[in-house]
């Protein structure tokens, strides 16, 4: 019969029950038992096996099993047993594979975790699972990188059955130490240690091995976590081989808020409503400093006040809840409406979990309206959805940045470079909406005097504007608002044609696919350019005229055409994406506005930028401007180090002067 009394541990010194200890213990594993269970009704029955086999897989190392690449690899965990459920799973996996029990001296492998927002309301069909291999401190460098083996093919099986997993060796006593994974997509590097303890224990599922020492330690006796566990071990009154320390919560330094806040940040680029929710709760720990009241020791406390209810204590619903309440208590709710569209986001499958409607359902009655998945939204809609989300994101962030101290770390500036490269507004910048938009059948240019104008066609609602056309398309293929099904209509006027519209459409289009999220290391280091298309002409003729004729000639150079060597370029815009993924449009007019641009080109880029050119009245235009871009970059590489261009009859020399590639005149007018 379950025990569910209050229990009170008294402070280091005191006189401890070791069945006080050993019912805390089974309390906890309790808990994670029915955490495992809600997960698990919410997958399909392979995932379900999935789930159910990972200790095994990572106990033992066999050919029948996934994971086995041919090679060696640490294998065994402590205190691992097969469960009648668990056998099943391997008999329908590997129905060779005969288990036979044998003890593994000093196991490699300490305790198995999953982390996240597995086995909550939150955890839905796109969902990750986060798993924390927690091993002995003393293995080398090659049973590590065995592992790692191990770990990628059984990322690879499982992503087979569908789910998404990732795997992270964690050694115990480098993360007491603070000493965590580089900095990537995935890990936060050195910039978290108290905050990711503290969610790990807040969201972490118990699936195989050693039991969490930090279970033990009473709520009021966090700030006192090592006195406490020292006491424990010291008086014997557990077993230390058989917990696993990873450290308390007793202390945090200030700065590990500041650079919590930009990774959040960063996060939010992918999602955002997640991100939010996460970075309000930030705030609510930073407001505690020093001694933040955690929502992990909350947790702690109600299982040991006998609250065993996996339900009740859903780590995401206590979020809300903490957010919440603090929401109010700062008199801000006019942010309520915002975090409560992000966490019905966040919890937007939990209608179909059979346990977690009963939380939803209650949680609609508590907002007053009932909540729906529902399909991207219009574009004017998103945009706004988009800037309200940044605001609340700022705001949360400046709160933080109180900690930040004078110094940042390399991992904190590759972090504020990619969050400037996504939200800093600059001009000719093309503003990316990191939302889910309904896309548009039909679309319609309109100039507007000076500015053209974007609008939804037949009900010419607005949709955006800007200075220069190129600008306008690209905001509408960067943002998924055009497709390639997507009818282009323009507005009759003697600018721009239908034709010549589809023709930029299509190049803007090119230009955008298979455009790819920068890896994390390229915000570490100063921007390149990358790729740039150049649009000569846009919207007006290239050859001249005389009255209503065009002027024809023999001679077909584009910058020095016919007998008085025109130059028939009037206008320049180039569409650029640099190494921070920036894309931006630039505008020049006539040859200086050309030798500028390539000027700054040259400046700005490595031998690796690809570029191309377009021109809708003069392919012969865009074909000259591009073969010019490379003879520029063969005379620059000389000896000589400085290139000689001809253009309307006249010749200019570009060279380097103090870093910077400029030009002048060779011959006069």
């Amino acid at each position: 019969m379950a025990d569910y009394r209050p229990i009170r541990l008294p402070p280091p010194g005191g006189e401890i029950s070791r069945r006080d200890l050993n019912t805390l213990t089974r309390r906890f594993l309790h808990f994670h038992c029915q955490r495992r269970q809600l997960l698990a009704r919410g997958l399909d029955p392979r995932q379900r096996d999935c789930l159910e086999l990972l200790p095994l897989l990572f106990h033992c190392h066999h050919p029948a099993l996934p994971g086995y690449d041919g090679q060696a690899a640490p294998a065994g965990i402590c205190d691992y047993r097969l469960n009648p459920t668990t056998r099943r799973a391997c008999k329908r996996l590997a129905p060779a594979f005969d288990y036979r029990r044998q003890g593994v001296p000093d196991p490699p492998l300490q305790a198995l975790f999953l982390m996240g927002s597995a086995g909550s309301i939150a955890f839905s069909r796109d969902s990750d699972l986060d798993l924390w291999i927690c091993h002995r401190s003393d293995l080398d460098r090659d049973a590590l990188a065995a592992l790692r083996r191990k770990c990628r093919a059984i990322e690879r099986w499982a992503a087979d059955l569908g789910l998404e997993l990732h795997c992270f060796l964690v050694d115990p006593l480098r993360l007491r130490r603070g000493e965590l994974e580089p900095l990537s997509r995935e890990s936060s590097g050195g910039i978290q240690h108290v905050l990711l303890l503290e969610e790990f224990y807040r969201t972490s599922i118990h699936l195989a091995g050693c039991r969490l020492l930090w279970w033990l330690v009473p709520p009021r006796w966090e700030s006192r976590y090592r006195d406490y566990v020292d006491f424990l071990v010291r008086k014997r009154f557990i077993d230390p081989g058989g917990f696993l320390d990873l450290g308390g919560l007793e202390s945090i330094q200030a700065g590990e808020f500041a650079g919590a806040g930009l990774w959040h940040l960063h996060k939010a680029l992918d999602s955002p409503h997640k991100a939010l929710l996460k970075l309000l709760l930030l705030c609510d720990y930073a407001d505690g400093f020093p001694h933040p009241r955690w929502l992990a020791s909350d947790i702690k406390h109600a299982i040991h006040d006998g609250r065993v209810d996996a339900l009740a204590l859903d780590p995401y619903l206590q979020l809300y809840r903490r957010i919440e309440k603090s929401l109010r208590r700062q008199e801000r709710t006019d942010l309520l409406p915002l975090v409560q569209r992000s966490f019905a986001r966040k919890i937007r499958d939990a209608r179909h979990h059979p346990d977690h409607r009963r939380l939803l359902a209650d949680l609609e009655r508590q907002w007053g309206r009932p909540w729906r998945p529902r399909p991207p939204p219009p574009v004017e809609i998103a945009e706004i959805e988009w800037q309200a989300l940044v605001q609340a994101l700022e705001t949360a962030h400046a709160q933080l940045q109180r900690f930040a101290g004078n110094t940042a770390s390399d991992e904190q500036r590759t972090l504020a470079n990619r969050l400037e490269a996504a939200l800093a507004p600059r001009p000719g910048k093309v503003a990316l909406i990191r939302l889910p938009a309904a896309s548009a059948t039909q679309l319609m240019v309109i100039r507007e005097a000076e500015r053209w104008c974007l609008c939804r066609r037949p009900t010419r609602t607005p949709l955006h504007r800007d200075d220069s056309l190129i600008g306008l398309l690209a905001w509408a293929w960067g943002n998924r608002i055009a497709t390639p099904a997507t009818q282009w209509h323009v507005e009759p006027g003697p600018a721009l044609g239908p034709a010549e519209l589809r023709f930029l459409s299509h190049a803007v289009r090119r230009f955008f696919t298979d455009l790819a999220e920068p890896a994390l290391a390229a915000y570490g280091n100063p921007p390149r350019l990358q790729r740039c298309a150049l649009f000569a002409n846009v919207a007006c003729a290239t050859r001249p005229r005389r009255g209503d004729f065009e002027i024809a000639s023999d001679r077909f150079d584009p910058l020095n055409y016919g007998a008085e060597r025109r130059v028939l370029l009037k206008r320049l815009e180039l569409l650029t994406q640099d190494s921070w993924g920036v894309i931006e449009v630039r505008r020049y007019d006539r040859l200086e506005g050309l030798l500028d641009a390539y000027c700054w080109l040259h400046s700005q880029s490595g031998e690796d930028l690809k570029l191309s050119a377009h021109c809708f009245s003069a392919r012969t235009l865009a074909l000259r401007l591009e073969s010019l871009h490379g003879e520029i970059r063969r005379q620059l590489a000389s000896p000589a180090g400085a290139a000689i261009v001809e253009a309307g009859g006249r010749r200019y020399r570009l060279q380097w002067r103090r870093n910077r590639l400029v030009w002048h005149p060779l011959t006069p007018e």
